[in-house]
C-alpha cells in the first residue's frame, strides 16, 4: 500500500512538473517572436482556408484544401472530416502533416509542420461542430472525427509586416515551438 501510495505522488509531482515546464516554454518567446506568431494568425484569419498535405504509405504528398478552426493559444489547430477519408487513412499511417495558409493580396503565407492526432470524443466533437454541418455530418458519431494538428515549427512570409525574407536564399522567418 506503501509503494502504491509513492507511486501515486511520484506520478502527481512528475504531471505538475511538466505543466509547469510546458507552462515555461510558452512564456519563454520574446516579444519579436510573439510579434511573428501575431502576424501569422492575421494572415491564417485573412487566409481562412488552408492546405492540408498528408504523406502517403507510397512517400507521395497529398494536398487538399480544408476549412480548419482558428489556432489555439499554442497554435494547434482543430480540423473536421468524415472518418472514410483517404487523409485519415493517410494520418493513420504517418501523422506528419503540414497546414498551407495563403493570403493572396498582401502577398503572404504561413506554413505549419507539425503532428496529427485523431480525435474522436464525443465532447471535443460537440465543442468543435459548426452550424450548417448537418447536412455533410448527419450522423454526427460515426460520419464526423476531428484531426488536432500540433506544429513543431512555423515559417511566415508577410511582406504587410516586414517579413520579407532573406534577400540571398529567400529563407522565411521561422518559429519553432519545440
Amino acid at each position: 500500500m506503501k509503494f502504491l501510495k509513492l507511486l501515486i505522488a511520484l506520478l502527481f509531482i512528475s504531471f505538475i512538473s511538466c505543466k509547469k515546464e510546458e507552462q515555461a516554454k510558452a512564456k519563454a518567446f520574446s516579444k519579436e517572436t510573439l510579434k511573428v506568431l501575431e502576424s501569422a494568425r492575421q494572415v491564417i484569419d485573412s487566409a481562412y482556408f488552408a492546405t492540408v498535405i498528408t504523406i502517403t504509405q507510397k512517400g507521395e504528398a497529398k494536398a487538399r484544401i480544408m476549412e480548419p478552426f482558428k489556432p489555439e493559444k499554442d497554435f494547434s489547430i482543430m480540423l473536421a472530416t468524415n472518418p472514410k477519408t483517404r487523409k485519415i487513412k493517410e494520418l493513420k499511417q504517418n501523422n506528419n502533416m503540414t497546414l498551407h495558409y495563403f493570403e493572396k493580396n498582401n502577398p503572404a503565407y504561413v506554413t505549419l509542420i507539425g503532428k496529427a492526432t485523431i480525435v474522436n470524443d464525443s465532447i471535443t466533437k460537440s465543442k468543435y461542430f459548426k452550424k450548417g454541418w448537418e447536412a455533410f455530418y448527419a450522423n454526427r458519431t460515426n460520419a464526423y472525427t476531428l484531426i488536432k494538428f500540433t506544429p513543431k515549427s512555423l515559417e511566415m512570409i508577410n511582406i504587410r509586416d516586414g517579413y520579407t525574407g532573406e534577400k540571398e536564399d529567400w529563407k522565411p522567418t521561422i518559429i519553432k515551438f519545440y
